[in-house]
């Protein structure tokens, strides 16, 4: 077993670095981390360190807030990023979780009181920040790399990346069982990561899954877009119209921080994707069958 203080996470090829006052080990993560760890850093990395006490911030550095509403507050400290876990019950200056980024969210650290301390010993972390979600900072690391993350499924199958858009109840779990009994590789049914390549768009798979916990690192070029009904019959309907594939992806958009650079850039890749990728209604039903609705259309 590894007992060390840094360990390589890689997402839609960006390397998540992160390293502990305390020891990490092969339980301090979750499972759902194993397909996503590596044993060297790639090109592009994103730092993070885990500090177990939290520093009282000097109240000057905590003015105009760009977000204020409990448990969490947010502040610009100049050319750096403040996230405060506030209870509601103590001083202004006193947090019980905050992690401090650069300008880019390229480099941050993650400072934690008695409780996550206790939770990253006992290990099985949900969360490679500690934070609730680590879409915190990766939704805003993507977008400076013209990628977006989405309520979305994704399945590889031939080669391809099918994507599968909609928010809970929309059946994108039961989309991804159909599709892996058929043989596709699910990379997660819940969130997906859509980049801009130069020879064109893929999907990437994350670590935040739904009711379907197999989840994968790997990544295909796009095939479609589909938008999930559930129905009676099975057919696949084309959305030629790029306002209507953006009316129906902006809902299903996942939002850090919102900044205007994060919207202008989230946005506007969201509007370059509704444009070119295919895009389709999938309606369907339980039985299977629009397993061969998906192949004829190949």
């Amino acid at each position: 077993m590894s007992d060390e203080k840094k360990h390589y996470y890689t997402i839609a090829d960006v390397t998540v670095a992160v390293s502990s006052d305390l020891p990490i080990t092969d339980r301090t993560f979750g499972n759902k981390f194993s397909s996503f760890h590596t044993e060297a850093p790639g090109r592009d990395v994103v730092f993070i360190h885990h500090r177990f006490e939290v520093p009282i911030f000097p109240k000057n550095e905590l003015v105009n807030p760009v977000y204020r509403k409990i448990p969490w507050h947010i502040y610009r400290t100049g050319s750096a990023w403040l996230y405060a876990g506030v209870s509601g019950n103590g001083p202004e200056t006193s947090f019980f979780q905050a992690a401090v980024f650069n300008d880019d969210h390229s480099r941050g650290t993650i400072y934690h009181g008695p409780a996550q301390k206790t939770a990253f010993l006992d290990g099985n972390l949900n969360a490679l920040t500690l934070l609730p979600t680590d879409q915190i900072l990766l939704a805003r690391v993507m977008a400076d790399r013209d990628a977006v993350f989405l309520h979305a499924a994704g399945v590889v199958l031939g080669g391809e990346g099918y994507l599968f858009v909609g928010h809970s109840s929309a059946g994108k779990s039961t989309m991804c069982g159909m599709l892996q009994a058929a043989g596709g590789t699910v990379l997660c049914d819940d969130r997906i990561v859509v980049r801009r390549h130069d020879d064109g768009y893929r999907i990437h798979g994350t670590w935040s899954h739904g009711d379907v916990p197999d989840v994968s690192s790997a990544s295909a070029p796009l095939k479609g877009i589909y938008f999930l009904e559930q129905a009676a019959e099975n057919e696949l309907i084309p959305m030629a119209d790029p306002f209507q594939n953006v009316q129906r992806l902006l809902p299903c958009l996942i939002k850090g921080l919102v900044t205007p650079e994060w919207m202008e850039k989230a946005c506007g890749l969201v509007e370059a994707l509704a444009a070119d990728a295919s895009c389709f209604r999938l309606r369907f039903d339980r039985s299977g069958e629009i397993i061969r609705v998906l192949s004829d259309n190949n």
